[in-house]
């Protein structure tokens, strides 16, 4: 009995020790689930500059000082938004009378179709929803009757209202946000900026109305057949390429297209009224008037007859708030594949050493390798792409900066698809009626007329076994002695992280944007091992992490340098690098400015190899005034800020050198020479539908120290 009882007891204990073992797993992978979903804090302390080693900074101590110091934010998904404070009354009247630039609305044409493009769709049917809860998210005590909004963008160049309605920052991200007592705005002499009037009229009698513009630059008028944007027609606009912003203050008779054709108003009812005004040079105007019917004269709408759209005059001025941020997809242009199976094509040729002569095998003076164009190398193309759809604004200007305006090179069509057939001769023989050739997408081609040359295969395939079509995309070696081979320890990872690390400082209209664009190329691609980095040197214009958060980006981290150290990029650049944990990774040094293809992330990869090629994308520079549907500008091939290079790379260089460079620029040039003079070669290409939009140059920028 006692041994009977002593088994029980024996039995007994261990359940319950298998029992709290279990208990304690579920817990830990409970512990676990949470620390991976939920947002993730990580204190990072600022190397003391003077303290760093002369090797340059390789990685970030992870020993906390201050967390006003440095902080790192890792996305939480948590919708907890805080606005900014609304000024009084008072204030918001007084700065309504001051100037603004830059402005841009989505508006349908006559046929109430799409005019402004796909991109622009609905802004203002968002805008209408928004405007039913301003008072309330801004906090702001007061009726919106007896004015109007007037929204200004700066730095838009140009004669032609088009130029404002394309501007990448239209209409989401004005400069400035005022309010307007009446149907006009003037102001001094002031040179490239658009602006857009809206708001609602409310006539105090019915009628037959006509309605006037006069403006210093080129503008349109428009005006909707109720509250809404879906009937918004353009009644009358002041239109000339050849002598644009003809009209004299309160002149309505310079053209006849000034003035609208007659239409009935009813009493007491609104009408949504939009207005675009793009001004070049001089003396600043925009007068809308209105009549009756019976009258001769035509008179500015004065604050009786008025009220405005939205509640916003309060935002300080080139800030951006939450409710900005709206994603809205795009169509995408381009058709996603899955590549082949790699286990496929592995053996379908064989491996062969590879070591091109242009490797950089001595010292390097300093900028050296930016300055001579034959330390890195342009790949050649076949087809023919996009790049040299456009010609330079002006061909000969004295920019020391501007190489040309010619895209890529085109290689030899018999060469390219020589050495196609050559690799598709060979998967037959490996693999008889696996595969068949669909398409030739692309091929990259490399010379090295002393040992041979390499190729980048972008191919669509049929996939016989399935019916569907695949992606097969591979570098080949193709020697002096005719011989096709995969280059030895030369292949590209296709799921690797990329990440893109962008500095910012108060250029909170840009970060959103950018925030929209990678959000946008994420959407098109399914593309999620992509990993957002920003360096924020404590930007007031825009709650970052507020955006991010509203954004659908799935990872994202967020670095924070105290503003007052002053912005260096170098350092910022640094600092997001040391966010990244795994070395294996790509880091891709990025810019705020940049229309981002969705193709570009895949591209990156392709074009870096761990140990032995970085990527150096090349960036159509926009002119001031242009856009992506009207490219004018040049190719920056002496630009070298936009870089991909993978991490391990990157830290046995030395990383940024944050010692000489405590501004903007130069930093670029310097960090080349070093990955040139470490084996690594730096391939560069000219990306379609990569653009860099204008902007005013940063003060200090473009030192580059010892050029």
């Amino acid at each position: 009995m006692k041994i009977t009882r002593l088994c029980y007891n024996n039995v007994k204990r261990k359940k319950v020790q298998i029992l709290l073992a279990l208990f304690f797993l579920l817990a830990f992978t409970v512990c676990f689930y949470i620390h991976v979903q939920q947002p993730r804090k990580t204190v990072i302390f600022i190397d003391d500059l003077n303290g760093i080693s002369k090797e340059l900074s390789k990685a970030l101590l992870l020993k906390a000082k201050e967390v006003e110091d440095f902080s790192f934010v890792q996305n939480g998904r948590e919708e907890t938004f805080s606005d900014n404070e609304a000024e009084n009354f008072k204030d918001d009247i007084e700065r309504s009378t001051t100037k603004s630039t830059d402005m841009r609305q989505f508006v349908a044409n006559e046929n109430n179709s799409n005019m402004f493009g796909e991109n622009k769709s609905g802004y203002i049917e968002d805008e209408f929803r928004e405007e039913t809860q301003a008072n309330q998210d801004e906090n702001i005590p007061f009726s919106l009757q007896g004015f109007l909004n007037l929204h200004v963008w700066e730095n838009v160049c140009n004669v032609q209202v088009e130029s404002l309605r394309e501007f990448i920052l239209f209409p989401q991200a004005p400069s400035k946000r005022r309010f307007l007592t009446s149907s006009s705005n003037s102001g001094e002499k002031e040179n490239n900026f658009g602006e857009r009037m809206f708001g609602f009229i409310s006539p105090s009698e019915n009628g037959e109305y006509q309605l006037a513009i006069s403006s210093s630059g080129n503008s349109d008028l428009w005006l909707s057949s109720d509250v809404t944007s879906a009937n918004l027609r353009k009644i009358a606009s002041l239109d000339s390429r050849d002598n644009p912003g003809r009209g004299e203050p309160i002149n309505y008779s310079t053209d006849s297209s000034q003035v609208s054709a007659s239409f009935y108003l009813a009493k007491n009812m609104k009408y949504l009224i939009d207005v675009l005004h793009k001004h070049q040079s001089g003396k600043v105007h925009l007068e809308v008037a209105w009549r009756l019917a019976r009258e001769a004269e035509f008179n500015v709408i004065t604050s009786k007859f008025l009220w405005a759209k939205m509640n916003d005059s309060h935002v300080a001025d080139n800030a951006v708030r939450l409710a900005d941020y709206d994603e809205r997809a795009q169509q995408s242009r381009d058709s996603v594949s899955p590549f082949v199976n790699s286990e496929d094509v592995n053996d379908v040729l064989s491996e062969c050493s590879y070591e091109p002569s242009y490797l950089i095998k001595h010292q390097l003076v300093r900028f050296q390798g930016a300055r001579n164009k034959s330390n890195t190398h342009f790949a050649a193309v076949y087809p023919p792409d996009t790049t040299n759809n456009s010609l330079s604004l002006v061909k000969d200007e004295d920019i020391w900066w501007q190489e040309n305006a010619v895209g890529n090179e085109l290689t030899n069509p018999d060469v390219a698809k020589g050495v196609v057939r050559m690799f598709m001769d060979a998967l037959e023989e490996k693999y008889p009626k696996l595969y068949a050739l669909q398409e030739i997408v692309s091929v990259e081609h490399v010379p090295d007329p002393r040992k041979g040359d390499r190729f980048l295969l972008e191919l669509r395939l049929a996939d016989k076994r399935t019916g569907g079509s695949v992606l097969l995309s591979e570098h080949v070696y193709k020697s002096l002695k005719d011989r096709l081979c995969y280059p030895a320890g030369f292949r590209w990872k296709k799921n690797v992280t990329v990440n893109i690390i962008v500095p910012v400082r108060n250029s909170g209209r840009w970060a959103l944007y950018f925030i929209k664009n990678i959000a946008e190329v994420m959407r098109q691609t399914q593309d999620f091992n992509a990993h957002v980095i920003i360096v924020d040197y404590d930007s007031n214009d825009i709650d970052i992490e507020g955006a991010l958060k509203r954004s659908s980006i799935q990872w994202y981290s967020l670095v924070k340098i105290p503003g007052e150290q002053g912005f260096q990029r170098a350092l910022a650049l640094q600092r997001g690098a040391a966010a990244v944990t795994d070395p294996h990774s790509i880091l891709f040094m990025c810019d705020l400015n940049l229309k981002i293809p969705s193709n570009l992330i895949s591209t990156i990869r392709k074009h870096c190899v761990e140990g032995k090629m970085a990527f150096a994308p090349v960036v159509k520079r926009l002119r001031c005034g242009y856009y992506p549907d009207l490219p004018f500008g040049y190719w920056e091939t002496l630009g070298f800020g936009l870089l991909a290079i993978f991490k391990s790379d990157f830290d046995h260089v030395g990383g940024m050198n944050i010692r000489e460079f405590t501004g903007w620029g130069g930093e670029d040039w310097e960090l080349l020479d070093r990955v040139l003079m470490s084996g690594i070669e730096v391939e560069r290409l000219k990306i379609p539908d990569f653009y860099h939009f204008y902007h005013p140059s940063f003060v200090g920028s473009n030192q580059r120290v010892g050029a």
